[in-house]
């Protein structure tokens, strides 16, 4: 599975659909906090929001189609169908990532896992998608990898995926139809970090991924769905925002689902 929609809080929405989001400003940081950006300051994903967005005319169909799903169940994957991300130094000796049996033949995907900086101890994803992202920070570059697998005699193979070079000038999404999302959307620049957390910090907005997609807005360049916003599905690359008007310390959230850069930001959710 890998779709994905963006959304600036691990909680049900319950507020309007934004496609139009307010000009790019540098994130606000919390006092004493570090923050370090994955992709440009000026990528959608780090976008504040004004204080009256244009609304999307159905916005209220897609809030309830998201509503619904989150009735069904909200959690976080940690371990299958998670997003494990190695940084790895300069120097870092790279791997052919080689395409697996009945996989993808793309060769400008050949040529762009074809000298990946995978760490020995990298370890993919449990589930079916086996995600593994690499950030390299030295080379101004991400690869992430779709179905990614070691053999015993060390060899890597894939069936899908991508690279973004000049990542730090980048909005964040890879060319067209490359990359990790069924969106396009960098999951690096979309995930959860443990050391967001730790700093009480998570400055742009966050992917969640749900069981049915319709047809792609931007940002997203693509979808790997086929339903539609009346059969209760959602575009990929549609922006939620939460209500600003709502009192987040009114629902007796955890510290970790409250981190909101201390209420300064409120980022976009995209799919």
């Amino acid at each position: 599975m890998r779709r994905v929609v963006l959304a600036a809080f691990a909680a049900v929405i319950a507020a309007g659909c934004a496609q139009q989001v307010a000009l790019p400003v540098a994130p606000p940081v919390a006092p004493g906090v570090s923050t370090t950006l994955n992709f440009s300051p000026t990528s959608f994903w780090y976008q504040a929001l004004g204080s009256q967005p244009t609304l999307n005319p159905n916005s209220a169909t897609l809030v309830a189609n998201f509503n619904a799903f989150a009735a069904a169940g909200v959690g976080i994957n940690n371990d299958d169908y998670s997003i494990p991300i190695y940084t790895v130094p300069a120097g870092q000796p790279t791997v052919n990532v080689a395409n697996a049996p009945g996989c993808n033949t793309d060769p400008t995907l050949h040529q762009m896992m074809s000298a990946v900086p995978i760490p020995p101890n990298a370890q993919p994803a449990n589930g079916s998608d086996h995600s593994l992202v690499i950030d390299q920070p030295s080379s101004d570059s991400v690869w992430e990898i779709w179905v990614a697998q070691k053999d015993a005699a060390g060899n890597w193979t894939r069936c899908y995926g991508g690279e973004l070079t000049h990542a730090s000038q980048s909005d964040g999404v890879f060319p067209y139809p490359y990359g990790l999302s069924g969106s396009g959307l960098s999951y690096l620049a979309a995930s959860i970090k443990v050391s967001e957390l730790e700093a009480g910090n998570i400055p742009h907005a966050i992917a969640v991924n749900v069981p049915c997609t319709a047809p792609p807005v931007p940002p997203a360049n693509r979808s790997d769905g086929t339903g539609s916003l009346a059969g209760g599905c959602i575009p990929e690359g549609t922006h939620f925002r939460l209500d600003p008007t709502l009192d987040l310390s009114s629902l007796g959230l955890s510290p970790g689902a409250l981190n909101d850069c201390a209420g300064k930001f409120r980022p976009t959710v995209c799919t």
